[in-house]
């Protein structure tokens, strides 16, 4: 392999390495130890199922593992949902076969576990391209490009006591669009990814990924009364786009987690293109109105991940001045020329 493609730096000597990923299947099966012969035969699982799109136990019998080995692990990681039944195929001798694909959860272990940064990349990809059924559906992305020492384990609920909403309150807040203690959803529950805090209110979601992924994602639109136009919400995806680098970075800390990370926003739906925004004067005639000229707007960036403490505000600037780009707008006028957020302005009602 490519050095360059390593999720695991190289620095890190091979039984360290091997540390790592032996913590990564630990928290799969939600075992607090797991012996070395299931260590083995689930890292062989992984290296195998990482290229397939589709594959069977029968396959994987066929490597030269034991077949009751195969089944019982393939149930545990269908109970685990890192990988799901898409269909039965014809076989000799024994019937009928399930044939599986990854998740998207399963992929992102798997690229892990295979170090294999361009899997990462491609369930990430997956990750920004689910169908949405809202006009305006908006994701903030953090995620770790490099996998260090700690892992985040999803089988204790204690461990999670600390993503409580009345504990995290980042900045700004206090006002009608971000009131105090708002940017938590609601109490963790486990998920296929990891943890979900989730109200259905917009579909607003905040998931915590076992990789140390952080998602916020919701319903940014609505629509315009006098002209029937869908509106983005600047305003508050600029607040939560705030919010959630902070948060990461928090997350980052707590689990010692030093390397760079991916950002990626995006918008998706049918009301992006052609969409208002919602921090215009309405009492704007329609032609003079900034009008999104995109199907969907993407923007990724990287970082190191100690930035995310000190210029949170500076990072949320950048990205937001690329969506204002698709409106026709130079710039997002809720931050000044050095990257700082105006409060006074976050703050107004539109």
């Amino acid at each position: 392999m490519n050095n360059s493609d390593s999720l695991i730096p190289n620095r890190i000597n091979r039984r360290k390495r091997e540390k790592i990923k032996r913590k990564i299947v630990i928290s799969l099966i939600g075992k607090e130890k797991t012996d070395r012969r299931t260590y083995k035969n689930l890292k062989r699982i992984f290296g195998f199922i990482a290229g397939k799109k589709q594959f069977t136990g029968g396959q994987l019998v066929k490597k030269g593992m034991s077949a009751s080995i195969v089944y019982e692990l393939l149930d545990k990681l269908k109970e685990k949902q890192l990988i799901k039944k898409v269909g039965e195929k014809k076989s000799p001798g024994r019937g009928k076969t399930d044939i599986f694909s990854l998740t998207l959860a399963g992929e992102i272990v798997a690229a892990y576990i295979n170090e294999n940064i361009q899997l990462l990349f491609h369930a990430l990809n997956k990750l920004i391209e689910k169908e949405t059924e809202y006009d305006i559906f908006g994701q903030i992305i953090v995620i770790p490009t490099i996998l260090d020492e700690q892992l985040i384990e999803t089988y204790d609920r204690s461990k999670f006591s600390w993503l409580d909403p009345n504990l995290i309150d980042p900045q700004p807040s206090g006002f009608v669009y971000a009131p105090h203690n708002s940017y938590i959803p609601s109490l963790p529950k486990p998920s296929a990814n990891g943890v979900i805090c989730k109200k259905e209110y917009r579909g607003i979601y905040l998931e915590v990924h076992r990789n140390g992924c952080v998602e916020y994602a919701g319903d940014f639109s609505r629509r315009d009364n006098r002209y029937g136009r869908i509106l983005f919400l600047d305003k508050i995806f600029c607040l939560r786009l705030l919010h959630t680098l902070q948060f990461a970075n928090s997350v980052f800390l707590r689990y010692n987690y030093f390397g760079n990370v991916k950002i990626v926003t995006s918008l998706r739906g049918c009301g992006v293109r052609d969409a208002w925004l919602s921090t215009e004067p309405d009492t704007q005639p329609p032609e003079w109105r900034s009008s999104c000229s995109s199907n969907s707007i993407i923007v990724k960036r990287e970082y190191a991940s100690n930035t995310l403490e000190t210029d949170f505000s500076f990072i949320a600037a950048n990205i937001m001045n690329e969506i204002f780009n698709h409106f026709g707008k130079w710039k997002c006028p809720f931050f000044d020329d050095q990257g700082n957020y105006l409060e006074n302005l976050l703050r107004r009602d539109p």
